[in-house]
């Protein structure tokens, strides 16, 4: 008994001894598991800021899907990755793209209402009209009874309200595309699963986005009258100066007609006035070399012979008049040659005096080259008139076919907002924001 005894008190202070070991062995292990835990949530969240910047630029889309997947295959369940992923393509307004990432992180973890609202206003945007309609309908049907906390009626009556603008902008702006049997059908499906307060709510905004499209609508119609005034306006001011233009045309060709028959009369009285000019000059010569003839008769031994100088002989070789002149009278003919060959001399230099004062056939030539040459240019001007009255005609029938539609560039952008989503409906969420507090919790962990 005194041995066993003694036994069990050595037992007992080794185990005294064991304790502290074994227990500062937990808290070592312990510390480690946390320290690893630490390091693994700052490595994860240095992975998902590369995500981040990889997927800002256009040029490394490819890198920042292949970083995605590897994220995806790091932690599988984790539904925060898909979510950052699909914010990151919103805030890149890469819509499509962001959907199907959206609706994954939605299947992991399906307690985000925030994600529930931006799932389905991206697929109202993208126009996946049944996709949204499904999920509002889906979430009507899980609202909480009226006795909950405050802060939970809150949100629900924001989410009622929210629902009610989607709805509103779905029958108004957006009606395009969607069939109205289907979003009546989600109206009332909603409506039936919302108390009196979140109905009110929910008719107010449906009300206020209704309201908002046809002020924006009525505003446009009369901006578009008003540019159909004005095109109008600008039209027939337009027709009136392309009239003008083609009276113009008309009267510019009428002149050309009047300016050919101007310069064919110049060129005529111009070639009269050179042969009333030549036959005055070459009448003068005459004049000249008549009066220096009768003088040589004055003065010159031209006389008619006598007959004791000269011989008559029928016979013989008869000169002029029958007279055979005797070789004493040789130096009186010569005399009578030179004469002549003046006279010769004389008329050659009268029509030298002509041409020199353009009244040869040169100076002919000239005024009818002349004349070709202005009508040549009366041509070109005359085919460029006619090519102005087609374009003119051309002009009028293409202003009178065109409609008067009311069209500008700022009507366009009216419209254009007018019609948008996001004019009615903001994006629930903003995707910066909460990517860096997702990046944040990884730290946190």
């Amino acid at each position: 008994m005194t041995q066993q005894k003694q036994e069990d008190v050595e037992m007992s202070q080794s185990i005294k001894r064991i304790v502290p070991w074994g227990l500062a062995a937990v808290l070592v292990v312990s510390v480690a598991s946390n320290s690893l835990a630490q390091s693994g949530g700052y490595r994860f969240a240095r992975d998902m800021e590369d995500l981040v910047e990889l997927t800002e630029s256009v040029r490394t889309k490819s890198a920042a899907r292949l970083q995605f997947r590897d994220l995806r295959r790091t932690a599988p369940m984790d539904a925060r990755v898909p979510y950052a992923y699909a914010l990151l393509l919103l805030d890149q307004k890469r819509y499509q793209d962001a959907s199907d990432p959206l609706r994954c992180a939605l299947d992991l973890d399906g307690k985000d209402l925030t994600a529930w609202k931006t799932r389905i206003w991206l697929s109202v945007l993208i126009q996946d009209y049944d996709d949204a309609l499904a999920t509002m309908e889906h979430l009507g049907t899980k609202m909480p009874s009226p006795h909950v906390s405050a802060e939970r009626r809150q949100k629900c009556c924001e989410f009622a309200g929210f629902m009610g603008q989607i709805l509103g902008y779905l029958a108004g702006p957006g009606k395009e595309g969607l069939d109205p049997v289907k979003q009546t059908a989600c109206q009332q499906a909603v409506t039936s699963c919302l108390t009196p307060a979140q109905q009110e709510v929910f008719d107010s905004l449906f009300a206020s986005v209704l309201d908002d499209y046809t002020a924006r609508i009525e505003e446009i119609e009369k901006l578009v009258q008003d540019a159909r005034q004005g095109e109008a306006k600008c039209r027939n001011l337009q027709l009136v100066s392309l009239s003008e233009d083609r009276a113009h045309t008309w009267r510019e060709l009428g002149r050309l007609e009047d300016l050919r028959a101007h310069r064919a009369t110049l060129a005529a009285n111009e070639r009269m006035v050179q042969a009333a000019a030549r036959e005055r000059a070459a009448g003068a010569f005459l004049n000249v070399d008549d009066t220096r003839y009768a003088d040589s008769q004055e003065v010159g031994p031209f006389v008619r012979p006598n007959p004791q100088n000269m011989g008559w002989d029928p016979d013989a070789n008869a000169g002029a008049g029958g007279f055979v002149i005797d070789r004493n009278s040789r130096p009186q003919l010569d005399h009578l040659a030179d004469r002549y060959q003046a006279l010769d001399q004389h008329g050659a230099a009268g029509g030298g005096y002509a041409r020199e004062r353009g009244l040869g056939d040169a100076h002919y030539a000239d005024v009818t080259a002349r004349e070709e040459k202005y009508h040549d240019y009366l041509c070109a001007r005359e085919r460029k008139m006619n090519q102005r009255h087609r374009r003119i005609a051309q002009d009028a029938s293409r202003l009178l076919r065109r409609p008067i539609v009311g069209s500008t560039a700022e009507l366009t952008c009216r419209k254009r907002v007018a019609e948008a989503l996001i004019t009615y409906v903001p994006i629930p969420v903003s995707p910066r924001e909460e990517v860096e507090r997702i990046i944040a919790s990884y730290r946190d962990r």
